[in-house]
């Protein structure tokens, strides 16, 4: 059996990281597998679904390279592969079950259905149908229906016991049938609801694996429902942790954490290749133990078998690391091209050379690349001092101004300084004047950077230029004396 696996959003809004979470562990098993990755678009929610958000979806797969084999945007022989196309396919199934006495026509209207809400939430019962509709004539169907009522058509549920089902990520999982109701298949403007679509697409898509978050549990025995009254096989279930902020509360729009849009994190700058090994940490672990994953060792060690069944926490301090370590992998060409757009967003156009010297500074202290757009600010215009006090403190320690003035001697007049440079003209410094290297290392930070820690000094040299360097230095000098 090939496996086949979907991943199947709705265009109604950004894309939640929980989503794009449930991308990845269906893209990561269908390659292990070297199986097929398809995209349906479920766009019956009419009044929500937009173009816009479509092509949000095929940007953020692309952003993180999820390569969709089958789908929306790919083709394939299984297609249309957008719910809203297939509409026709639906009501084909909807008449079989309806023949088969499997499901009903519901004229109910939603003032009658509010009603019975409210009476059963006053009786302190499960809300539920009523069953008003269950056993109309045919005659009071006909006249239901020259009257144009809107009609639904309901799923016939005559299951008792438990609807069981085995799960590859928590074992076996059982509900009761009798509560599940005679859910709604067809709404009555015509279109599927969600657990009959699924269904119906997964099974002529030929799914082999449902692969969703655990909010769809409930869904489930629903679906199983449908499979057996249509004489179909269910395909296997497996359902994803969620993931949940700090204070393991489900993550949602206004979660104080971090940003629950999986496009924020692309336009904070992070890297797609930290995103896609961070997320897919979140409820798998690989058999190594190590976190920092290439793509391909992802997909090497992915199995169903090692997703955990509790919540996974979003940790943004975690992802800031893992981010910075995918930063810090970046060869020169690369760093250039990535940080490019969030140096340009802050006024920096970095074409000169000298700003290559900055992209090595900054590299190995950042987090993102937005925060080496925001340190990058604060080395290209006017020096400004973070603690004016500390800094004067700092000047007016013993023997800070031969450092200072013996720095100056030897920058002066050079046309550049290299990184190698630089590094031997501090040292030089402490070796002439017999001083510790903080003794030269501190005051040199904050006279040329204005502050108690940063990049390193080499590099900054080298960028700063000897010009630059020596009027910083003056200033701190001039500042001693203040």
């Amino acid at each position: 059996m090939k496996v086949r696996v979907r991943f199947a959003p709705s265009p109604t809004g950004e894309i939640h990281i929980g989503n794009i979470r449930t991308a990845i562990f269906n893209w990561l098993f269908a390659r292990k597998e070297d199986g097929t990755f398809i995209l349906r678009i479920e766009d019956t929610d009419r009044e929500r679904s937009t173009e816009e958000f479509k092509e949000i979806i095929f940007r953020e797969l692309k952003w993180l390279g999820l390569d969709v084999d089958e789908g929306v945007g790919a083709g394939g022989k299984y297609g249309p592969y957008q719910q809203m196309e297939r509409l026709e396919i639906y009501r084909e199934y909807a008449r079989i079950l309806e023949k088969k006495g499997l499901a009903y026509p519901c004229f109910c209207s939603p003032e009658e259905l509010e009603a019975d809400r409210e009476k059963a939430a006053l009786e302190g019962k499960d809300p539920r149908y009523s069953g008003r509709c269950r056993d109309l004539s045919p005659e009071k169907r006909a006249i239901a229906r020259e009257q144009k009522t809107p009609e639904a058509l309901r799923f016939k549920n005559n299951a008792s016991g438990p609807v069981t089902f085995e799960d590859m990520i928590r074992g076996e999982i059982s509900f009761d049938a009798e509560p599940l109701d005679d859910f709604v298949l067809m709404k009555s403007d015509g279109s599927p609801t969600y657990n009959f679509a699924c269904v119906v697409d997964d099974y002529n898509m030929e799914i082999t694996h449902v692969i969703r978050g655990e909010d769809h549990i409930s869904n489930t025995p629903k679906q199983i429902l449908v499979y057996r009254a249509l004489g179909w096989e269910p395909p296997k279930f497996a359902h994803l942790p969620l993931i949940l902020d700090k204070d393991r509360k489900r993550m949602k729009k206004r979660s104080q954490e971090a940003e629950v849009f999986i496009s924020r994190y692309r336009e904070m700058g992070y890297l797609p290749e930290a995103m896609l090994n961070y997320l897919a940490l979140l409820g798998w672990s690989d058999e190594s133990g190590e976190e920092v994953l290439s793509r391909e060792e992802l997909i090497q060690g992915f199995s169903l078998e090692r997703i955990k069944h509790s919540g996974a926490i979003f940790d943004r301090e975690k992802l800031d690391w893992m981010n910075g370590v995918y930063i810090r992998k970046l060869d020169l060409e690369e760093l250039r091209e990535r940080a490019r757009p969030f140096l340009v967003k802050k006024g920096i156009e970095p074409d000169a050379e000298k700003y290559d010297y900055l992209l090595f500074a900054l590299q190995e202290k950042v987090g993102t690349l937005e925060e080496m757009g925001v340190m990058a600010v604060e080395f290209t215009g006017d020096l400004q001092y973070e603690d004016p006090e500390k800094a004067r403190e700092i000047f007016r320690q013993e023997r800070v101004d031969e450092v200072l003035k013996i720095l100056q001697e030897k920058i002066r007049g050079k046309e550049k300084i290299t990184p190698e440079e630089g590094k031997k003209i501090l040292k030089e410094t402490g070796k002439e004047l017999g001083v510790k290297g903080k003794m030269v290392f501190q005051p040199a930070r904050w006279a040329l950077t204005g502050k108690g820690s940063g990049p390193d000094l080499n590099y900054l040299l080298s960028f700063l230029g000897p010009e630059e360097a020596v009027q910083r230095l003056e200033k701190a000098l001039q500042k001693r004396k203040d």
